[in-house]
């Protein structure tokens, strides 16, 4: 889960930070919007949905796209760094909506790749 060399490392810690402040931020919206305020009766606001699906994502999607290099962020092993990318995207499909992450191949193979791990971990 944690890289030990320095450079892999230092790239586990930023994906992290990028996932919570970036990714997260516009999930959040997405959520909040689409998901929770309408099991709460209350009035979604899809134009903060669709900008951050269709405003917000997309670029933080391209920089993903320039960053994968490899089968995971830091290289050839798994590690928070893939989780923490990954887990915007579990919040909202638990609830039945899912965020494509297409026409961006390499992190919706990456987003795959942690739901398969998680799955595999849970089936044990």
């Amino acid at each position: 889960m944690f890289p030990v060399d320095a450079k892999s490392y230092g790239r586990m810690a930023w994906f992290d930070q990028f996932a919570g402040h970036f990714l997260g931020a516009a999930e959040r919206k997405i959520v909040i919007n689409v998901v929770f305020k309408p099991m709460r009766g209350e009035e979604a606001d899809a134009h903060a949905a669709h900008a951050a699906m269709n405003l917000e994502l997309p670029p933080q999607f391209d920089y993903l796209e320039s960053q994968i290099r490899e089968p995971f962020l830091t290289g050839t092993s798994f590690s928070l760094a893939d989780l923490a990318v990954a887990s915007p995207f579990a919040s909202p499909s638990v609830a039945g909506h899912v965020l494509e992450v297409h026409p961006f191949s390499d992190a919706a193979d990456l987003t795959d790749d942690v739901r398969s791990w998680g799955q595999n971990r849970h089936d044990r």
